[in-house]
């Protein structure tokens, strides 16, 4: 089974049959442009902490849409995304190599689509430091907003979380990655303590399955590597917040 919904989204009670919002597979009523305020607020948090932020809207995004879905895929690729902050080589299959274009289409699969397209171009372009993944959050909780049968949860917790993030998580110009962000951080009711986040990390990376979840690689291949990756250093699905803050030279 994939990671249990965090209880601040149940909460919101989002997860409802309805569909009360309009909906063409141009994406036309998402045209405009973007809130400028919005991004710079992103672009002054670390790129992971962005990701993070990115993860978290992915959640309320399939919790509000992934049961009419006929799908587990959206579930999985959000439970995989939090391991891809932590290192992309977590990655099994992306989402393109998973999806059948004419299968995500229509007013359900589309937005979950888009949503996990725009979080997996965040993440690759975090790898490739091409550019902060600012603009993908920005599209993503837009979208987020435009499903919801009431947005006003969903703003007032990203309003939360945002704050709390930009607090925690400043970007340096030396270290524009940044630390990993447990999925607990994005919880506006949980006290993280100073020196925990190791912790909950791999609190998290030891229940994952990559058997049972196809957005996930198996620790043989982590090692190995491949075209893609190098191979990987160390325990796969073991963090170790020294280890990472070495290999960004800190």
């Amino acid at each position: 089974m994939p990671l249990p919904t965090p209880s601040y989204i149940t909460a919101a009670k989002v997860r409802v049959d309805e569909i009360r919002y309009l909906w063409d597979d141009f994406g036309d009523q998402l045209e405009g442009p973007l809130d400028g305020d919005f991004v710079a607020r992103l672009e002054a948090m670390t790129e992971r902490a962005t990701l993070a932020f990115m993860c978290a809207s992915l959640e309320w995004l399939v919790e509000r849409l992934g049961h009419l879905c006929g799908s587990d895929g959206p579930a999985d690729y959000a439970e995989a995304a939090w391991a891809m902050t932590v290192d992309l080589r977590y990655r099994g299959l992306s989402w393109l190599e998973y999806e059948h274009e004419d299968e995500w289409i229509g007013p359900v699969r589309t937005p979950l689509r888009e949503g996990i397209r725009w979080l997996e171009i965040g993440m690759e372009e975090r790898i490739s430091q091409a550019n902060h993944p600012a603009t993908y959050a920005v599209l993503l909780s837009n979208l987020v907003d435009y499903v919801m049968p009431d947005p006003e949860p969903h703003r007032q917790w990203r309003e939360q979380v945002l704050a709390r993030l930009s607090e925690s998580f400043p970007l340096a110009v030396e270290d524009r990655e940044g630390d990993v962000v447990p999925r607990e951080m994005l919880d506006p009711e949980a006290a993280i303590a100073a020196g925990q986040a190791e912790e909950l990390i791999n609190r998290y990376l030891y229940h994952l399955d990559h058997r049972r979840n196809p957005f996930l690689r198996s620790p043989e291949l982590m090692v190995k590597g491949n075209d893609e990756f190098e191979p990987y250093e160390g325990t796969p699905y073991r963090f170790s917040m020294a280890e990472d803050r070495k290999r960004r030279d800190l």
